[in-house]
């Protein structure tokens, strides 16, 4: 049984692999889509920019024309005045006058405060248009560095399903039982089958498992199931596949004493 319990380790250790691929897989979308985001924002930002300086500009050079037009009408209505023949018609003129200067007033201010516009956004346009390109090349990067990620997660999900296939027909061949207990449990517990048990522990609910139970399981010589989480429970620290203790760090070797040098003879 020692050899089933070795090839559901290896199982889980394909489960596992098939999980976190998988959320590579689930995630990567997410990515793609927030990055979107923030480059559809940029993108926004730098068109309302240059759409705006084009507005603003398109009017700046009409209210031009306007000046133009009201400078020409207030020219003729000066020489007009001097023409004038009675007090209605100089009164009238007058009044026109008036109108002219009215709304040349609100043309040039009109202009005044479009110009100081233009001048925000021309000097706003340059940045964004560098954040719209910043963003544009990140999200370049992150395309590619999903794309590579979702193929790789990909060809390792399709890879651990094979041998996961593969193992389960060589435990099927002698232990068609426990094969079949190992194929159940995963689709009960979506991929997480095994509990390890360490000192008495399970540790995939931290039940403690009674005494005897424990002995049975040290003793691998059935399948047995957590009585808490119904995991499959191998005893982690079985030497057959628990993970070597390190080696010992040898002493520091002790410096060798220095020779003392001779003294000379006092007739030397």
């Amino acid at each position: 049984m020692l050899e089933v319990i070795a090839k559901f380790i290896e199982l889980q250790q394909l489960e596992d692999e098939i999980l976190a691929n998988t959320r590579i897989l689930e995630e990567s979308p997410q990515r793609l889509a927030e990055s979107m985001e923030g480059l559809e924002a940029a993108r926004a930002e730098r068109d309302v920019l240059a759409s705006g300086l084009a507005e603003t500009r398109s009017r700046i050079r009409e209210l031009e024309l306007d000046l133009l037009k009201l400078k020409e009408l207030k020219e003729g209505n000066r020489v007009r005045i001097t023409k004038a023949t009675d007090d209605k018609s100089y009164k009238a003129i007058l009044k026109e006058g008036d109108v002219i200067k009215q709304r040349t007033s609100e043309k040039e201010d009109e202009s005044l405060n479009l110009m100081g516009e233009l001048e925000r956004i021309q000097e706003a346009l340059p940045a964004a248009e560098g954040r719209f390109q910043e963003n544009e090349a990140a999200h370049r990067a992150i395309k590619a560095a999903v794309t590579a990620a979702v193929r790789r997660a990909e060809e390792a999900v399709a890879s651990a399903r094979r041998h996961i296939t593969d193992i389960l027909a060589s435990i099927a061949s002698d232990h068609p039982a426990a094969a079949e207990q190992y194929a159940a449990s995963s689709k009960i517990h979506h991929g997480k089958v095994l509990a390890p048990v360490s000192k008495g522990t399970c540790m995939a609910c931290r039940l403690r498992i009674p005494p005897q139970l424990f002995n049975d399981l040290q003793a691998s010589q059935k399948i047995l199931l957590c009585p808490s989480c119904a995991r499959i429970m191998y005893w982690a620290d079985h030497p057959s596949w628990a993970s070597p203790a390190p080696p010992a760090e040898a002493p520091p070797e002790e410096p060798a004493p220095k020779r003392k040098k001779p003294r000379r003879s006092a007739g030397a």
